[in-house]
């Protein structure tokens, strides 16, 4: 049976592993268990199928740019934080 590799590319710093997004799989597990959302709960209100959020979590899939972005909004989280980019859980984006 073939190896099924997951990851990530970026242009600056080559390839990223499913093991390198263990920051944002605890986050958001966190997150929704602080505001009291189910996994389910978040995905309807950001029109995913209900297992999409368990499949982020668990480390099968990491979420889409628009999709994070979705995320962050309704968790009122920034995107640095979730990622691992930024240590406290404030959302200090402009207005």
């Amino acid at each position: 049976m073939a190896e099924i590799r997951i990851c990530a590319i970026t242009e600056d710093m080559g390839e990223i592993s499913m093991n390198d997004w263990r920051v944002f799989r605890e986050r958001l597990k966190g997150i929704l268990e602080k505001r009291g959302m189910t996994q389910t709960e978040l995905a309807r209100i950001i029109n995913e199928a209900p297992n999409t959020i368990s499949r982020y979590i668990n480390g099968w899939y990491v979420p889409a740019i628009s999709t994070l972005y979705r995320i962050c909004t309704v968790l009122d989280v920034s995107a640095d934080y979730l990622i691992g980019l930024k240590g406290d859980d404030t959302n200090e984006s402009e207005t």
